[in-house]
């Protein structure tokens, strides 16, 4: 009956495995979830540079200007439309990027 047990235990492989999850951890990290925190830390510089009348996107792809920001409260006031103003959480804003079209 020992003799099975002893038989399905690894022989020096037990190391490997967790070598082998250990870089398994490392590459996700590398390739995952470095480059998201940086992409979150870079949104959220731009977010805090943001001033009245810059051109914004609202998260459901709505644009617009900023024409109030309210950091205690956490919202802003966007302005959509001439005279159509609406109220948006701070982090559901995005400054909007355009390039221009070279010639």
């Amino acid at each position: 009956m020992n003799m099975v047990f002893l038989q399905a235990a690894p022989a020096g492989g037990s190391y490997m495995q967790f070598i082998f999850i250990g870089v398994m951890v490392l590459v996700f990290w590398l390739f995952i979830i470095r480059p998201n925190s940086k992409r979150q830390k870079e949104v959220q510089r731009q977010r805090e540079s943001l001033k009245t009348g810059d051109k914004v996107i609202i998260s459901d792809g709505i644009m617009g200007t900023l024409k109030e920001i309210n950091k205690e409260n956490g919202y802003v006031v966007v302005e959509i439309a001439e005279g159509v103003k609406v109220r948006v959480t701070f982090s559901s804003i995005f400054p909007l990027v355009v390039e221009e079209k070279k010639k």
